[in-house]
């Protein structure tokens, strides 16, 4: 995972959690995550390209929030999720992938 900068306070289900800030991404990086994306959608993002995302509010801070706890939890592989996770996880892929 990359190195976090802080954190903000932000609710989600009005529970106040604290979310991690990550250092911004430079546009070399956002084409190089691109392309990524363009061979590999369903793959795990990383978290500074979601806070990236979020900053720019393409993402909520539930979306956030969530895919975080995923990845948190050393999820290996997509097919370990529930059919619920899952399919917010694409659909969040989808969105982030849309933006870069």
């Amino acid at each position: 995972m990359s190195k976090i900068q802080g954190y903000f306070k932000s609710k989600v289900y009005d529970k106040e959690v604290d979310l991690p800030i990550y250092k911004d991404i430079t546009e070399y990086m956002r084409q190089e995550e691109k392309s990524i994306a363009r061979k590999d959608q369903h793959r795990f993002i990383k978290p500074r390209i979601l806070y990236w995302a979020y900053k720019n509010r393409y993402i909520t801070n539930w979306d956030y929030s969530f895919y975080l706890s995923i990845l948190s939890k050393g999820v290996n592989s997509v097919a370990e999720l529930t059919y619920g996770q899952r399919f917010k996880f694409y659909e969040i892929n989808s969105k982030v992938n849309s933006k870069l």
